[in-house]
């Protein structure tokens, strides 16, 4: 996805419930940025039973950090 972002000449940012991947290496696989469930419960149990709301609250997150 990234490299495909790339081409198009847009920024791909990486979403998941948890990454072990520092920042440096999100940026050398491609993407723009990386953001978890878990930036925002770092409890792995509570990302899975509250994963929609917590969803929606990365989904808003990613938008104010891409459109300010």
């Amino acid at each position: 996805m990234a490299a495909a972002a790339r081409v198009a000449g847009v920024p791909a940012y990486a979403v998941a419930g948890r990454s072990r991947f520092t920042p440096a290496e999100v940026t050398a696989a491609g993407f723009a940025g990386a953001f978890t469930l878990t930036d925002l419960e770092p409890d792995p149990g509570r990302c899975m039973a509250e994963a929609a709301p917590l969803l929606e609250r990365l989904g808003e997150q990613l938008a104010r950090h891409v459109f300010g």
